[in-house]
């Protein structure tokens, strides 16, 4: 980027220890780039707006740490055509957290990205945005991945899909299934720049939820914040699970 630019966010993070629940934070999130120190700054909920450092990276990721943030990680996927979780141009997503031994305390995912300007969402035709997952449960602060797919039907302003997230299992030593929620009570409307809607899964009464917004200049891709309520594979109780969606349409 060549000019500073404050990122539209959405986020969602906690600070608990292990086998607690905790109330979600979805304020105080922030992403900005400042243009003359060609630097990115964030602002989390527990932490003042700091410069993010980064020590190291991948085909996915730039991994480091925020200055004056104490033992804070980040992980910050990758917008490049290269990237093999998705190929993304206007959007991201951070992903953070902090472990002390045993204690788990603050972590959380926050999507950022380019808003779609009021009247450039497209008011014709049909598109599905796939997306990937990042997220974490609350009860054990394992991740949760996956995907979801967001069908919209932008002539008539409707909106449907199905998100279908993976947890680790200690039983199983693997990414298990944590089963299909399907889209229902979905708000979305002709020529809108922001959806919304409810998540439900056969098996859970408790609805789970979800908000988004398009991202680029003629809405190619989305991000949404997301908390439903899933059942842990191993102890099969019910808790709850949060996370963040960022996804293109072809």
């Amino acid at each position: 980027m060549t000019t500073s630019t404050n990122f539209a966010v959405l986020g969602a993070a906690t600070s608990k220890l292990p086998g607690t629940i905790a109330a979600l934070d979805t304020s105080g999130f922030g992403v900005r780039y400042d243009a003359p120190t060609d630097a990115y700054y964030i602002d989390l909920p527990y932490t003042p707006d700091a410069k993010f450092h980064s020590n190291g990276d991948d085909s996915r990721n730039w991994y480091g740490y925020l200055e004056n943030a104490g033992s804070l990680n980040l992980a910050i996927l990758k917008p490049s055509p290269t990237n093999p979780d998705i190929a993304l141009s206007y959007t991201s997503l951070v992903h953070f957290w902090e472990y002390d031994y045993d204690d788990f305390a603050p972590a959380g995912v926050v999507a950022f990205g380019m808003a779609t300007p009021v009247g450039a969402v497209p008011t014709t035709g049909s598109a599905t945005f796939d997306a990937i997952v990042s997220g974490m449960t609350l009860d054990q602060g394992y991740n949760v991945t996956g995907t979801a797919a967001l069908q919209f039907n932008f002539g008539a302003g409707t909106l449907a899909g199905v998100f279908n997230p993976m947890t680790w299992s200690t039983g199983a030593q693997a990414n298990v299934s944590l089963g299909t929620y399907n889209f229902v009570n979905t708000v979305f409307g002709i020529g809108n720049t922001s959806f919304s809607g409810d998540l439900q899964r056969t098996g859970i009464a408790t609805l789970g939820s979800f908000n988004g917004l398009f991202t680029g200049p003629a809405a190619q891709e989305l991000m949404a914040r997301w908390s439903a309520p899933y059942e842990n594979p191993d102890s099969h109780q019910i808790s709850e699970m949060f996370g963040v969606w960022v996804g293109k349409r072809p």
